[in-house]
């Protein structure tokens, strides 16, 4: 059986053909287990996974420029089983769930146990972004523990597929042209946000990057103020990030990407997919510009967009006026998705540990998703923890310029909750030590501080 792509996975293909090994779409997932398993019930709980799931016995190919998916009776996925000590947690990690994937060959996903003694090993579920997205990745590892206990998962309620018609028939529909006329009009003469690169922007993109994270002391601070200023955290988050792009371009209006979920049905809830859309959200300042007014268009432009999220914008992808996404800022908030696996907190490999079936988890550490933008800033939102996660193109940036990018958002974001009054432009970006020693040298240079 054949069956169409969404839009997004059109996209997702042409960027596959262009870097098949590049490992910047991969979504990973990676459970230490200290709990005895059984390889076979792990086995079957595997072999389950795309029988539930259609995409994962998916192969991806073309005709005649045109790209198809083809159902697959049985998956090639199998469990994989890796013997390591400890100390190669990370590396192993890595590894294996960078290996590149076959998307001609049904090659979609691949579930790895690492195993460290015989009570002790690391669970890891990694899918190509074609048809698993972060919420998907989730939803992956908790029906594979459902099944591995012996739980029955939820019931689908939506048909496999079903997401991508409806959204073939909002194309063929008259709706079409008002959600377009929308994102041209809010692209019409848009800048798209640059941060200044190491080096000259190559020719050809490699799709290779590379991840910093950075914590946050609490989010109590966080959503205390945005409540107080009556927008929700991530509003808080964004406006800030976009004031610090407004600090490093200079300019007074300005577009960034926010990867957003398509979601918008309750019968998804429980559907695998790539069910994303890169929404264009355009901001501007002025000289007297607060961080809480910054907070309020963050909200602002997240309604609007989200009320247009039906059309795909990779459609406009190449076209003439519109500002494909630079840098991109996104959020996931951990303590809604099952397992509740706490995030990793600052100075450590793995989160606290839960139990979930009878099992004893906790989540591990690891970079994935990179090289996808020049930086894609993800903030993790939990109860207790806040972390952001910066993703950059390696061929672009050094790591030290990613750290001064991070830290800068860091310092940004504490003066936006604590006196979120406070004029963008009036602060510097430089902490009092930097800022010494830039004082210092511009002595010397004539080199105004930041």
């Amino acid at each position: 059986m054949t069956a169409a792509l969404s839009a997004a996975q059109e996209m997702l293909w042409l960027l596959y053909r262009l870097a098949p090994e590049s490992r910047a779409y991969h979504v990973v997932l990676p459970v230490r287990v200290r709990t005895p398993l059984d390889r076979a019930a792990l086995e079957r709980a595997v072999a389950a996974l795309p029988v539930r799931h259609e995409l994962l016995r998916s192969a991806y190919r073309e005709r005649a420029g045109c790209p198809f998916r083809t159902v697959l009776e049985v998956s090639p996925v199998r469990l994989r089983v890796v013997d390591a000590p400890a100390a190669r947690i990370a590396e192993l990690v890595a590894e294996t769930s960078g290996e590149p994937f076959r998307l001609e060959a049904g090659e979609t996903f691949r579930v790895v146990l690492i195993r460290l003694a015989e009570a002790d090993a690391v669970l890891v579920v990694t899918a190509h972004h074609i048809g698993c997205d972060a919420t998907s990745i989730w939803l992956l590892l908790r029906d594979l523990l459902a099944v591995y206990a012996g739980v029955p998962p939820r019931p689908l309620p939506y048909p496999p597929g079903a997401q991508i018609e409806a959204e073939r028939a909002l194309l063929a529909s008259p709706r079409r042209a008002g959600l377009e006329s929308h994102w041209r009009a809010e692209c019409a003469g848009a800048v798209a946000a640059a941060l200044p690169t190491d080096r000259p922007r190559p020719a050809t993109r490699a799709f290779r990057g590379a991840s910093l994270v950075v914590r946050f002391g609490g989010p109590q601070s966080v959503r205390a103020t945005a409540h107080a200023l009556k927008v929700t955290p991530f509003s808080l988050l964004l406006g800030t990030f976009e004031a610090l792009m407004r600090r490093y371009t200079g300019l007074d209006e300005l577009v960034i990407g926010c990867p957003a979920s398509t979601r918008t049905s309750a019968r998804l809830r429980d559907t695998v997919g790539s069910l994303v859309n890169t929404l264009v959200l355009r901001s501007a300042f002025d000289a007297t510009s607060t961080f809480a007014e910054a907070a309020l268009s963050a909200r602002d432009q997240l309604r609007s967009a989200l009320s247009h999220v039906e059309f795909p914008l990779s459609l406009l992808t190449g076209t003439p006026g519109f500002p494909a996404p630079k840098v991109a800022f996104t959020a996931l908030v951990t303590d809604r998705l099952e397992p509740p696996l706490p995030m990793v907190p600052a100075g450590a490999d793995e989160g606290p540990e839960v139990r979930w079936y009878g099992l004893r988890l906790a989540l591990v550490d690891a970079p994935h998703m990179e090289g996808q933008f020049d930086v894609n800033a993800e903030v993790r939102l939990g109860r207790e923890a806040m972390s952001v996660v910066f993703r950059y193109d390696v061929a672009l940036f050094d790591e030290p310029t990613i750290r001064t990018f991070a830290d800068r958002y860091l310092r940004l974001l504490r003066i936006a909750v604590a006196e979120p009054r406070t004029r963008v432009d009036s602060v510097s970006l430089a902490e009092d030590v930097e800022l010494g020693e830039v004082l210092a040298f511009g002595a010397a240079r004539r080199i105004e501080p930041l």
